[in-house]
Parts: C-alpha cells; structure tokens; sequence
C-alpha cells in the first residue's frame, strides 16, 4: 500500500503559496501582483451570504454522506463563529487571503483545525461567489423594491393633499394644458410601478442556485443541489454548469433596472428644480433639504435634487461597464467577471440612498398653489378645448385646428389673452363656435371636461387615489428581513421607514396532514392545495409544493418538487399527491412544504413516517 505523501515532502515549501491553489506553484506571487487580483477590499460584503451558503453546503455534503455528522456541526459551529469575529474586527481578512471565501476558510481552519478543509468538497470559488452575489441581488432587488415603493407612498400622500391644485401640463417646455397637480404626480408613480416590475423580472432571474456547478464541468461527488436550493430559498437550480459560473446577466439586469430607475429619479429632480426656481415659483423648499451658497446669502439651492440627477451618469456608467466587462468573454469562468461586485454595491447603495432621500423631499415640498393656478390660467392653454369645440359641431379636427390657430394669432396680435375674447369675437371666426363658447376658456373647467379614461379629470384622480389607497402590496423577495440585515453589513445607507410583511408570516401554509398510502408498493402522499399564508391572508402566488425524506429525523433532502403555478388552470385543483416508487429500506419520514412565487417556503407538515413491512394496510417490500 503507497504511502502518502504529506504536501511539501521532497521539496522547499513557499509559506507565500495560497493554499487554495498554491500546489501547482514552486513560488508566491508578486506582492503587487496579488495586491492588484485580491478582491477581499470589497467583496467582504458578501460575508453574511457566503457564510449561509457555506453552511447549507456542509449540511448538504453530511446529508450526502461525503463528511461526517460530527464534521458538519463542528464546521456549522466554527463558519457562524468567523461570522462573529470579522462583523466584531476580532478576525481581519488579509491581502493574501484573495477574496472572502479564502478568509472565511482559514479563518474556519484556524478554529476547527484540518476538518475546516473539508468545506470545499464539491464546489469551486467559481460557483460559490456567483451564488453569493445571486443571493446578494435577490436581497438587493427586494430592498429597492421596497424604497421605490417609500417614494410611491411620498407622491400619493403629496397628491392626497392638494387635491384641487391646478398647473399648466408641458410640452417642449412650453405652457400646453391645464392639469391637476395629482395627475402629474402620478405620472411619476407609474413609472415607479414598471421599475417595481423590473426589480420583481430581476429578482425571478436571479434566484436560481449555480452552487454545485464546480469550477465548470459540475463535480463526480454524489451531491443534492436541490437540498442547498431549498435551505437557501432558491426556486430552481441551474441546469448549466458553464453557464452557471460565467453567467452574470442577472447583475446586468440589476444594473439596468437602476439605470432606468434613476432616468425617472433624474426626471424628477429635474422637475423640481425647476419648479423651485423664480421663473416657475410653483414650490418653495424645505430648508432641510437644501443648501445655501458661500458666496450669495439669499440662495436656497436644491441641492438633493440635483445630485440625485447627477448621480444618473454614476449608474448608466457602472451599467456600461460591466457590458463592456462581459462582451466576448469565451466560457466559462474568467476573472474579469471579478468586476461586477464593485459596480453592483455602487449602484445598489446610490439607488437606495436616493430613493430614501427623493421621498423626504417630496413629502417636505410646500407647493405654492396660486402661483400655479394663475401659472395655468393663460386662456392659450385652452385652445384646443376651442377645437374640440368645434369637432363636437362636425368639424374635421384640421379645420378646426386651423381656425383656432388663426384665433389665437389674432389675439396675440392684438395684445389680448384668449381668454379676454367673448363670444361675438369667436363666432366671428367661425360661426359654428355658437353661443357660450367662451366658456370653454376656463382652466378649471377645461380640467373637468377632460374625463376620458387616463385623464386629468378631478373625478378620476379621486377614483384612482381611492383605488391605489385600497390596493395591498407584499414585499419582494424570499426573505425581506434577513435582506435587511446582511446588505446593511458594510454599507452606508440602511433602514426603511416602512416595516416588510415577515417572510414567516407570507409563507404558504400546506392546510391539512399528509396522507399515507402503501398498498401498490410505494409510498404515495397526499395533500391539499394551500389557501393561505402563515398570518391567515389570502394565498395567491402558490408555485410548487416540495416533497422532502428524511431517515433520522433531521436531515430532510428533496426528493421532488411538484410545479403548480398558481394559474387558472390549477387553481380549482383541491388535492395533490407525489409518489416516491423506490424508498431506501427502513424507517423513513416524509413531509411536504409549499413555496411561493417569491421562492419563499412554508412550514413543513408534520411527518409521516413509513417502515419497510407493513403499514396503513398495506406493504413495502423488506
């Protein structure tokens, strides 16, 4: 029998070789070679989600029965301790170290000796910092999600409160069309509504577990990625390993969700800077959320505005650059793709950031609303309700735009507004104006008459208020509150002002015992559909139900996953069932849990257990 060597025999061991990859190596790198690769600066972010995934890998490898029970506890123990030491500064990542994986392994070493390097069994750098970011973008996309939906509520409240309030609408910058000061505002939400469904598409994109794909080819050690996919809220695995390592569209489409998040920030901070100007005079600022000059003391300058409107160049730039970075990568991993963290962190700290403060400004803007009423009172804003008029009489719409056009030039000619025309000076034009014509030159009422559906109308603008107020939204994501605590782990801005729905409380909840039948040879479950979440309110977005076995009671592995998107077709469906044709000899439990479109699971069922023999009136083969 051959005798293994021990790493060094025979040879001059370099102390400066990383242990990770060093045996290939007779010598360490250059210092400022390895300063130059070492991404530990600022991909030590991802700690909270690389501890996570290193945990469900370890109990995945003992459920797999490729370490040790006593091994997996002494690792699970050790990786929430090295969480501890670097959140508290008792342990510092190195240069040397490379990234946070390597910092978090030697720390784990240091503590639990040589069954730290067990940990890397069946997984490479490779995937596991692509899952780690994965899991960073879900949490990321669910907390964006949950800013847009702060700075949605600021512009309802704002819209809530003046009701009434009239201004001229633009085109070109141009005075065009009186409209309500709500109807304007909710132009923003709307477009706030399509971001929300963007982070929602790039949160569904991202939650696909690439852990298990090793470095490119996948790994011959008999592992379960579904089981790390479950314990870490992933909805599906990856069906690609090379795929899975080089992929890095889902940070892409992150970034340009923000990209096209900050083009409506910056469209409103445009706005309101103008509005905030002498020339307009339609808001006056909050002093705490503006500046003055050093120079010129009757300035108020508004400042937040215009740095969230430059900050737009920031996000279109990190966007562009990691185009750039992945344009004709060849598969599968390179290390390029290291550049997508520090662009992803920017852009998610810079939207998060501004949509908090873009919500305080609104809410603290004091609108001046005669200034905006006599703003929009120019009877010129009213000349097409003229040639509407006129269409109403059957008119062609060209004619009557010529006629009201020639209207309007006579009256600029003669220094008169519109509105000072009666009824007599229109009827001279064209005769089809009729009596009372002139009544149509009234901001007010031309605002009223517009009621087609989308319109300005102050009638529909309540409706819609009172619609938006009743609607009931659930935050994005598995998981709002661990997001929460792991994205605030080394960032700046952090915390919300509204409260996320607990993901234990939008869990589906499986609503009654599983059923047990043996009686054709395998062991066939039974259940019925979920209705509601954990906190009793209405399910409306069951995905799958995931069927999971167990021998001792504690290792639960999936063994299938049973697709039922909540559609029509599916949702008069009462009962489910899952047959497990083949089950291992001896005593086994089985439970159910259902999942969510969000990829959050409920609480399992109790478990049933079934031994080989006799059971329920039936048999299992010995």
């Amino acid at each position: 029998m051959a005798t293994r060597k021990k790493p060094g025999n025979g040879a001059k061991t370099d102390t400066g070789r990383n242990r990770s990859w060093g045996g290939r190596f007779s010598k360490g790198p250059d210092q400022d070679a390895q300063a130059f690769t070492a991404s530990i600066g600022f991909d030590i972010r991802l700690l909270p989600y690389d501890i996570r995934g290193s945990i469900a890998h370890a109990r995945m490898l003992a459920a797999c029965k490729i370490i040790s029970v006593s091994d997996r506890n002494a690792i699970v123990r050790g990786l929430k301790e090295v969480q501890r030491d670097i959140e508290s500064g008792a342990f510092v990542p190195q240069i040397a170290d490379e990234d946070i994986h390597m910092a978090v392994e030697r720390a784990l070493t240091a503590k639990i000796g040589p069954t730290g390097a067990k940990l890397h069994a069946a997984r490479s750098r490779n995937d596991q910092v692509v899952t780690d970011v994965r899991m960073f973008t879900k949490d990321a996309a669910a907390a964006i999600d949950s800013g847009i939906e702060e700075l949605q509520s600021a512009l309802l409240e704002t819209a809530k409160r003046h009701p009434g309030a009239i201004m001229p609408g633009y085109t070109h910058l141009q005075r065009a069309q009186p409209v309500l000061l709500g109807h304007h505002l909710l132009a923003y939400f709307d477009m706030l509504e399509r971001d929300r469904g963007r982070f929602a598409d790039c949160y569904h994109r991202s939650d696909v577990l690439p852990l298990g794909s090793g470095a490119l080819a996948g790994t011959t050690l008999p592992i379960d990625r579904r089981m790390v996919a479950g314990e870490l809220g992933f909805a599906r695995v990856s069906e690609n390993s090379m795929d899975s390592v080089a992929d890095r569209d889902f940070v892409i489409e992150f970034l340009s969700a923000v990209a096209i998040l900050f083009a409506h920030l910056s469209r409103l901070a445009n706005e309101i800077t103008l509005w905030a100007t002498s020339e307009y005079g339609f808001v006056s600022l909050h002093d705490k959320y503006s500046t003055g000059s050093s120079m010129m003391p009757q300035k108020k300058n508004p400042d937040i505005a215009e740095l969230i409107r430059g900050k737009s160049g920031r996000v279109y730039g990190n966007l562009i650059a990691l185009l750039t970075t992945v344009k004709g990568l060849p598969l599968a991993y390179n290390s390029d793709l290291q550049e997508d963290k520090e662009p992803l962190f920017d852009s998610f700290d810079t939207a998060r950031g501004s949509l908090s403060l873009m919500a305080a400004l609104v809410r603290s803007l004091h609108f001046n609303e005669e200034t905006m009423a006599e703003a929009a009172s120019d009877g010129a804003l009213m000349a097409t309700d003229l040639a509407e008029h006129l269409v109403l009489q059957g008119l062609p719409f060209r004619d009557a735009h010529e006629i009201t056009g020639a209207l309007v030039k006579s009256a600029i000619s003669s220094g008169r507004n519109l509105n000072e025309l009666s009824d007599e000076d229109l009827a001279s034009f064209c005769p089809d104006f009729g009596s009372n014509a002139s009544q149509l030159l009234d901001a007010r009422g031309s605002v009223e008459r517009r009621c087609s559906e989308g319109g300005t109308a102050g009638k529909l603008l309540q409706r819609r208020l009172r619609k938006l107020a009743r609607r009931k939204r659930k935050p994005l994501g598995a998981a709002l509150l661990l997001a929460a605590a792991s994205l605030c782990f080394s960032a700046s801005a952090c915390g919300f002002k509204t409260a996320p729905r607990p993901p234990a409380d939008t869990a589906p909840v499986v609503e009654s015992p599983l059923k047990v039948d043996v009686s054709k040879g395998t062991v066939d479950l039974s259940w019925k559909r979920s209705e509601h979440s954990a906190d009793g309110l209405p399910l409306y977005d069951l995905e799958a139900f995931v069927v999971e076995r167990s021998s001792n009671g504690e290792d639960y592995a999936i063994i299938g996953t049973i697709d039922v998107r909540d559609h029509d077709k599916v949702r008069k469906q009462a009962e489910f069932s899952f047959s497990d044709p083949s089950p291992p000899p001896g005593k086994n439990l089985y439970r159910v849990r259902a999942r969510n479109a969000d990829g959050q699971l409920g609480p399992a069922t109790k478990a049933v257990a079934v031994t080989a023999g006799e059971y329920a009136g039936g048999k299992l083969p010995d």
